[in-house]
């Protein structure tokens, strides 16, 4: 991905996401939680995990589509909140879409709370 492209913060975009033993990669989306100064001085961003796995967890946020600005979820899925990574701009593939600022404050209350 052109390192020049903005990465906003609530963006949601597709990385090659490392298994815990860095054994291989998958494709997986993730919420761009560092905010947008950082972004743009940085090679890197903050982000948080997304799966469509519905495990319950206090740190997880239900989203589907309706809670995104634009783009699209292929199904509900949840943000996980407790997993906090920086990654390289560089393992972006795409962006596929932006969380709504309301939503985004649900994302901030539970950060708060871990910290």
């Amino acid at each position: 991905m052109d390192l020049n492209v903005k990465n906003e913060k609530r963006d949601i975009v597709l990385i090659n996401f490392p298994f815990t033993d860095f054994s291989s990669y998958k494709i997986r989306p993730v919420l761009i939680i560092s905010n947008n100064k950082y972004n743009l001085s940085s090679e890197d961003i903050i982000v948080c995990g997304i799966s469509s796995k519905q495990k319950y967890s206090i740190w997880n946020i239900a989203i589907t589509s309706k809670d995104l600005e634009s783009g699209n979820l292929n199904e509900e899925s949840i943000i996980k909140v407790d997993r906090i990574i920086k990654i390289s701009k560089k393992i972006i593939i795409k962006k596929i879409g932006k969380l709504k600022e309301n939503k985004f404050e649900e994302i901030k209350e539970k950060l708060k709370l871990l910290f």
